[in-house]
C-alpha cells in the first residue's frame, strides 16, 4: 500500500472533522518535525512534506492529544469516532 497524501494535506479533514482550527494542527506538524519525530520528504510540491501513512498519523495523534485537557480530548475523540471517514 502507497501513502501519497501529505500530513498537510490530511490535516485539513481532521480540522473539519475534529473542530480544531487547521493552523493549530498545522503548528504541532511542525513541532514535530522541528524534534525530529517526523521526517519530511525533500523538495516542493506533492510528493514531499511528512506523508501520512498510519505511523505518522498515530504519532501525530499521540503526542497532540497529550497536549490537551481532557474536555478537549473527549470532544475530539467524539467527532473522530462519529465520523464517517477522514480522507
Amino acid at each position: 500500500m502507497t501513502f501519497d497524501k501529505s500530513l498537510k494535506t490530511v490535516l485539513q479533514s481532521l480540522s473539519e472533522t475534529t473542530g480544531v482550527p487547521w493552523p493549530t494542527l498545522y503548528e504541532h506538524q511542525k513541532s514535530l518535525v522541528q524534534e525530529g519525530l517526523l521526517k519530511p520528504r525533500p523538495g516542493r510540491g506533492p510528493g514531499s512534506g511528512v506523508l501520512a501513512t498510519p505511523e505518522v498519523l498515530v504519532l501525530f495523534f499521540v503526542t497532540f492529544m497529550a497536549k490537551r485537557n481532557a474536555r478537549e480530548m473527549v470532544q475530539i475523540e467524539n467527532a473522530v469516532l462519529n465520523s464517517k471517514q477522514v480522507d
